[in-house]
C-alpha cells in the first residue's frame, strides 16, 4: 500500500467531493493524507470566529504545494469580529504568497478597516493571484465616517488580465465612491461579467458610465435607481457586447426624448415589466431575445404592466425561455401564458404561484397545452417544502400536466425555503406511446442536510437551452 504511486492515491481521491468524505479518506491511512488534502482545500472557506483559524494559517504556511491546490477561497468575517480587539485585520496575507492557482476570491463583509487596508489586501492577491478569475465582495458595509487619513486610497491598483466576473455589493459614502473603480477596473481589463449592488446610489454608476469592456457579455444591476439613467444609457452605448442584461428591483428607466439604439447583441433580460418596457423604445433587440425573466416584485398592477410590455413590444418571436419570478398569482401565470402565444419557439416555462394547492394547476394547465405547445420544459417555484410533501394530489397534477404536454419532457420542482433557482425534485417524463399515458421519473431530490457546493443543483435563469443542464445528465 506505501508504494502505491502518487496517481493511484489521487485518483481514489478523484472519486470523493464532499468534505465529510475526504476527511474519513484522510484518516484511513497518512498515505491518502495529501491527496484528500489537495482535494479538502480545493474550495477554502474561512471564518474570522473560527476556533482554529490559526491552525489553518500554519498548515498552509507549512506546506506551500497545498497552497497551490486552492481554487476558490471564501472570506467570511464575523458583524462584531473588529468590536474591542486592538487589530486591523484577521486574515494573514502572507499565506496568499503561493496560491498561484486561485481561480476566485469572495469576501462577505469587510475583512479589514480602513479602506486602504482592504484595498491593500487586492494587491495582494493580484500580486500572488495571477489567475484570478472571479471575486465576488458582498455585505459590505463602510463606516459613516471616513475622513480620516486612512481611508486615503491608491489611485490605481494593477488589475490581473485573468480577471472576467466581479460581483460588488456595498453601501457607498461620497468619499469612498472611487474604491470600485480604482480597486477593480483598469483600461486593459477583460471582464466578461459585471454585477453591481446600487444600494439606492448611484455614484459607483457615475464613476464607470464612460468606460468600455470590449469583453462583456453580462451585466447586472441590483437596484438601479431611476436618476442614473443617462449614465446607464451612456454605458450601454459604450458597451455593445452586452448580451445578458438583469435590473432586479429596478426603478422606472427614463428614456424620454433619445434618439439612440444600443445593445444590437442582446439575447437575455430579466427585471420588472416597466424597465424593459422603457428600454424597448431606445433597443431593438428587446423584440428578439430567446430569454425573457419578468420579475414581479413590487409591480403592483402586474397584469397591466406584462401586457403593456408585450403590446409596447411586439412579441417575442424568438424567445425561448419564459421566466415569472415572484408570480403568486395561477390566474396571472395563465394570463401570460396567452400574452406569450405567438412565441412559437418557447420550450422552457418557469414560474412561480401556489401551486402547491391542486387547483392553481388546474387553471394553468389547460393555458399552457392551449397557448404553448412547443413546451419541453416547466419550471415550478414556491413548490413545497420538508414539512409538506407531495400529496396524491400534487402528483395527480403533475401526471395531468405531463399527459396534457404532449410535447414536454422534464418538470422540474423548487421549494419554498430555498432560493428561487435551486432545485428540489426534478422528474423526466416518459410516454407510452400505445396507451397514450405519460409517467414521471425521477431523475434528481435535493437531500436535507447535504449542502456542501457540489451536491446542490442551481439553475441559470439566463439560459436558453432547456437541454444545457449538465447538473441533470
Amino acid at each position: 500500500m506505501n508504494n502505491l504511486p502518487a496517481e493511484i492515491k489521487d485518483l481514489v481521491a478523484s472519486f470523493l467531493s464532499h468534505p465529510h468524505d475526504l476527511t474519513s479518506l484522510a484518516l484511513t491511512s497518512s498515505i491518502y493524507l495529501f491527496s484528500a488534502q489537495w482535494r479538502l482545500y480545493r474550495h477554502l472557506t474561512l471564518r474570522s470566529n473560527f476556533p482554529n483559524l490559526r491552525h489553518t494559517f500554519e498548515l498552509l504556511c507549512r506546506n506551500p504545494k497545498l497552497k497551490m491546490a486552492v481554487r476558490s477561497l471564501v472570506l467570511k468575517t464575523a458583524e462584531d469580529w473588529d468590536k474591542g480587539l486592538p487589530i486591523q485585520r484577521w486574515f494573514d496575507l502572507s499565506i496568499l504568497n503561493g496560491m498561484s492557482e486561485l481561480r476566485s476570491i469572495e469576501f462577505r463583509r469587510l475583512p479589514c478597516v480602513p479602506a486602504k487596508d482592504f484595498q491593500e489586501f487586492f494587491a495582494v492577491v493580484y500580486r500572488h493571484c495571477r489567475k484570478i478569475e472571479e471575486i465576488e465582495v458582498t455585505e459590505i458595509i463602510w463606516p459613516t465616517s471616513t475622513s480620516t487619513p486612512g481611508w486615503v486610497l491608491q489611485s490605481q491598483l494593477a488589475v490581473p488580465l485573468s480577471v472576467k466576473k466581479i460581483i460588488f455589493e456595498s453601501t457607498f459614502s461620497s468619499e469612498m465612491r472611487s474604491f470600485f473603480s480604482s480597486t477593480f477596473i483598469a483600461p486593459y481589463t477583460r471582464i466578461e461579467s459585471l454585477d453591481l449592488s446600487m444600494e439606492g446610489n448611484c455614484e459607483i454608476f457615475d464613476d464607470i458610465s464612460h468606460l468600455c469592456f470590449e469583453n462583456l457579455k453580462a451585466l447586472r444591476i441590483v437596484d438601479f435607481d431611476t436618476e442614473s439613467s443617462d449614465e446607464l444609457v451612456h454605458f450601454l452605448l459604450t458597451n455593445p457586447t452586452i448580451q445578458s442584461l438583469a435590473f432586479p428591483r429596478a426603478s422606472t428607466l427614463s428614456v424620454a426624448g433619445l434618439k439612440v439604439t444600443v445593445l444590437p447583441n442582446l439575447r437575455s433580460i430579466s427585471g420588472p415589466p416597466g424597465f424593459f418596457t422603457q428600454l424597448a423604445t431606445i433597443c431593438d433587440s428587446v423584440k428578439l431575445v430567446a430569454v425573457l425573466d419578468i420579475d414581479f416584485a413590487g409591480c403592483g398592477r402586474s397584469t397591466e404592466a406584462c401586457t403593456r410590455l408585450v403590446d409596447s413590444v411586439g412579441g417575442f418571436p424568438n424567445l425561448k425561455h419564459l421566466s415569472l419570478s415572484h408570480t403568486y398569482s395561477a390566474s396571472l401565470a395563465a394570463h401570460v401564458m396567452y400574452l406569450f402565444r405567438d412565441s412559437n419557439e418557447l420550450e422552457w416555462w418557469s414560474g412561480g404561484f401556489y401551486c402547491r394547492h391542486p387547483d392553481a394547476l388546474t387553471t394553468v394547465i389547460p393555458s399552457m397545452s392551449a397557448y404553448l405547445p412547443t413546451l419541453k420544459r416547466v419550471d415550478l417555484f414556491e413548490w413545497t417544502d420538508e414539512t409538506s410533501p407531495f400529496t396524491t394530489e400534487q402528483m395527480a397534477g403533475l401526471h395531468h400536466m405531463a399527459s396534457e404536454l404532449r410535447s414536454l419532457q422534464r418538470i422540474c420542482l423548487f421549494y419554498t425555503h430555498l432560493q428561487s433557482n435551486e432545485l428540489a425534485v426534478a422528474f423526466a417524463v416518459s410516454r407510452n406511446l400505445d396507451e397514450g399515458r405519460a409517467g414521471l421519473v425521477h431523475i434528481y431530490k435535493f437531500k436535507e442536510g447535504r449542502t456542501y457546493i457540489s451536491d446542490r443543483r442551481r439553475i441559470g435563469k439566463n439560459s436558453e437551452d432547456w437541454r444545457n443542464d449538465i447538473l441533470l445528465t
